[in-house]
């Protein structure tokens, strides 16, 4: 299983290490989890939309070692996108349950118009 970290995503992640730092071996955690079961697990991510043959998923309860015993629900978001004909998972978004509410949907229209290109 191949994972790409977009650029968009590196930048997020650079942005988060700022206040929280243990972010980057959360996301490692999450890397290993993606790469054995990359699809959806209700309750804890959920199928956004599918683009050709590429689910966008996001996962809402990022169990993060800074917010030990603090709640599932205080930590990350990360939206990702897994192509399951090329078995590759690309790391869209990730960002605190506070700072934003909702998914770019520029990064996801830009992600869109590059399948429907190819």
């Amino acid at each position: 299983m191949k994972i790409i970290k977009s650029y968009q995503f590196k930048h997020d992640l650079s942005t988060l290490c700022k206040n929280f730092p243990t972010v980057n071996d959360d996301v490692n955690i999450v890397q290993k989890v993606l790469a054995i079961n990359p699809l959806e697990q209700s309750p804890f991510s959920v199928k956004l939309k599918t683009i050709g043959e590429m689910s966008i998923i996001k996962i809402r309860q990022m169990a993060s070692q800074h917010f030990k015993g603090k709640g599932l629900n205080s930590g990350f978001r990360l939206i990702y996108a897994y192509d399951k004909e090329n078995d590759k998972i690309v790391l869209i978004q990730i960002y605190h349950a506070s700072q934003k509410g909702k998914v770019d949907q520029a990064r996801l229209a830009k992600l869109e118009e590059t399948v429907s290109i190819s």
